[in-house]
């Protein structure tokens, strides 16, 4: 879902991603401008939606958010479910899922139909891209 006043834009802020070999940095150096601008060296598609999300698309979306808090930035990613399930029943899966796998994490946004898994990559300290 393109929005074309977005990809009209020639100012967008650019990085030069090499120039940041070896170089620490933090989460607060980390706008969706500038995440973008790191994927967008990677050939990644992107695009920062109407409510300011950064989304970055290959085989599938992933939204991608600095959280300031945590000193991290988040990965996630909605799957659909294509049948009618209890909420009861996703939760036991999202359960079960977060206690097989570490670092990613399942859960069911409240009042959705999606499955949304959510991976943090901690910047504490700095980070090496």
């Amino acid at each position: 879902m393109a929005h074309p006043e977005l990809t009209a834009l020639t100012s967008e802020p650019r990085l030069d991603v090499d120039s940041l070999r070896g170089i620490e940095f933090s989460c607060s150096q980390l706008s969706n401008e500038v995440l973008k601008s790191i994927f967008d060296a990677a050939f990644f598609d992107t695009e920062i939606d109407e409510d300011s999300d950064l989304i970055v698309t290959d085989d599938m979306q992933v939204w991608v958010e600095g959280l300031l808090e945590q000193d991290c930035f988040q990965y996630t990613a909605f799957f659909r479910i294509d049948k009618e399930h209890p909420r009861e029943k996703l939760l036991e899966a999202c359960n079960e899922f977060n206690a097989t796998y570490l670092g990613l994490k399942a859960n069911v946004p409240e009042g959705s139909k999606v499955i949304a898994f959510n991976y943090a990559v901690l910047m504490k300290g700095g980070g090496t891209p």
